[in-house]
């Protein structure tokens, strides 16, 4: 599965508005990773940041618009302060340092994100 990861700037997302809506990757400077692509990662514009809202918004409605499947998922920035806002515009979310202390999964940090979901 080919998954791409980015911050949503508006580079970018002038770039996957274009590909999700024409269905072909027509020029951009991301033509390359448009092309075989399976699920979109959205990143903040820092390692840890969250994508804003907004651009998830965007990038979730381009591709509504071009009727693709393609999932959108956050790939960093998620924890349990942020994770039912976030969630209620995108596909879905990789976690990985957000539930880690120490180089270990924490129980508490992993019982914290479950929580916010009312789990």
């Amino acid at each position: 599965m080919a998954c791409w990861y980015a911050p949503l700037n508006a580079e970018c997302m002038q770039d996957w508005k274009r590909w999700a809506t024409e269905g072909r990757p027509e020029g951009g400077k991301h033509k390359k990773e448009f092309q075989y692509l399976d699920t979109f990662g959205a990143l903040g514009d820092l390692t840890g940041d969250a994508p804003l809202i907004e651009h998830l918004r965007e990038a979730a409605s381009a591709v509504s618009a071009s009727g693709r499947k393609t999932p959108v998922l956050i790939g960093s920035g998620l924890d349990a302060s942020n994770a039912k806002r976030l969630l209620a515009d995108c596909d879905g979310a990789i976690v990985g340092t957000a539930l880690m202390r120490d180089k270990a999964v924490d129980p508490e940090l992993v019982s914290n994100l479950m929580q916010s979901f009312g789990s």
